[in-house]
């Protein structure tokens, strides 16, 4: 299936593949090699499951690709010490369960110490997870792009929620100068997902 994905994207764009942890170290450096040679694959994440420390070391060392993930890390000690064994080289903290924001911008630069870029995950995709990612990604030098769940436009956790949607135009989103996230939301909405 991947190949057929990648065969239709072709040059217009890059694949993100997203193994939730399904690989053992050897079958994972042999998915990656298969994805080398497609060409378009921007990262192969989560390959391991997450305690797999020299797993993730082993597989970052012996692929061209991008090896991501972090997404379950609850804080910056964890990714500290995945940083210094070299285990990744593309992070994907998420913002609901790394502590918050304040914790997510201190693992997003100790990213940026190593070298590494990172990428917002937006597991639960509500529109206030969305913009706190980004908020950080405009105050971080390494950040490379945000996840962006397709049940957003439509779902009930995301721009619903909002009095004003996000726009994407273009595929960015411009934040404006409002205070905190930016954005208001609409109690109506939210009284409607509220169970007693």
């Amino acid at each position: 299936m991947v190949g057929a994905l990648s065969d239709a994207v072709s040059d217009k764009g890059q694949l993100m593949v997203d193994a939730h942890g399904a690989f053992d170290l050897a079958d994972a450096l042999q998915f990656a090699r298969f994805l080398e040679g497609l060409g378009n694959i921007l990262w192969f994440g989560d390959p391991l499951i997450p305690e797999d420390h020299h797993g993730y070391r082993e597989l970052t060392q012996s692929t061209s690709l991008r090896i991501a993930m972090g997404e379950t890390e609850c804080n910056r000690y964890g990714v500290r010490d995945r940083l210094l064994k070299q285990e990744c080289n593309m992070l994907l903290p998420d913002v609901c369960r790394a502590g918050g924001i304040s914790e997510t911008l201190r693992i997003a630069q100790l990213a940026d110490v190593f070298g590494v870029s990172w990428s917002s995950h937006v597991s639960t995709s509500t529109a206030i997870h969305l913009m706190a990612g980004l908020h950080i990604g405009a105050v971080t030098p390494n950040f490379f792009i945000s996840e962006l769940p397709t049940s957003f436009a439509n779902g009930p956790f995301g721009n619903v929620l909002l009095t004003e949607p996000i726009d994407f135009t273009g595929g960015q989103v411009k934040l404006n100068a409002q205070p905190g996230l930016g954005i208001e939301l609409n109690h109506a909405e939210i009284e409607k997902l509220v169970v007693n």
